[in-house]
């Protein structure tokens, strides 16, 4: 199969009839025109997905990881979503090697729609399916000096609820507690306010005795309440 004249330019090709110039404008500008757009809304996107799947189907493993990274360098950001909602949908996350790949994912044309879409569609769970390797994988994106990395060590455990690793996840926060990023504090506050839903005075009383950004603070407390 010829990756890209058998799948990604179909795509693209239908992806160009659906342009709209002034859309693409907005949706870039939304994104400090760090990429370019079709302009294509993400309700009309999912149609054509769907449409594009019905014809074409879900690729193989192999053709699949060849796919991926060629998406990934195109020019219209819309194609960097499709291979994230790729990716899940053909269950890429279930394969152990597939880590890798998912990393580039997150520190190649990187932004906060990307990386977080990376983070709670294909992360979180490749660590469910995983998680012998959660600890050392988040250990080494903490400590790694990519930002996008950091985030998603904090964030990944967003929607775990109960199953949450709570020391994990305190000691991630611990270790980038004085970080001047904007990204990272929100992100902080962000996984701080989702496990609040699940542990409302635990996380009441650990920002109360960790130092921690305003910013975090006030993202981690917004649904429970509490002194910043």
């Amino acid at each position: 199969m010829d990756i890209f004249e058998g799948y990604i330019y179909p795509l693209t090709e239908r992806y160009q009839k659906q342009r709209n110039t002034a859309y693409a404008q907005a949706m870039s500008q939304y994104m400090r025109n760090q990429f370019e757009f079709f302009g294509i809304k993400h309700p009309q996107r999912r149609i054509l997905d769907k449409q594009f799947i019905r014809e074409y189907g879900l690729p193989t493993k192999v053709n699949l990881e060849t796919i991926l990274p060629e998406l990934w360098q195109q020019t219209e950001r819309e194609l960097q979503y499709f291979a994230i909602d790729l990716a899940a949908s053909c269950n890429y996350y279930r394969q152990e090697s597939s880590l890798d790949l998912i990393e580039k994912m997150i520190i190649q044309r990187s932004w906060w729609d990307t990386v977080d879409a990376v983070s709670s569609g294909l992360v979180a769970p490749y660590f469910r399916y995983f998680p012998e390797k959660m600890h050392t994988i988040a250990y080494q994106w903490i400590a790694s000096e990519n930002t996008w990395l950091q985030r998603v060590a904090i964030t990944f455990q967003r929607k775990y609820k109960k199953l949450t690793d709570q020391e994990l996840l305190f000691d991630l926060i611990r270790l980038r507690a004085d970080s001047k990023e904007f990204f990272i504090q929100k992100g902080i506050g962000w996984a701080l306010r989702e496990y609040a839903y699940t542990n409302p005075e635990v996380v009441r009383d650990f920002v109360s005795v960790q130092c921690m950004s305003n910013l975090s603070k006030r993202e981690a407390l917004k649904h429970i309440g509490g002194n910043c």
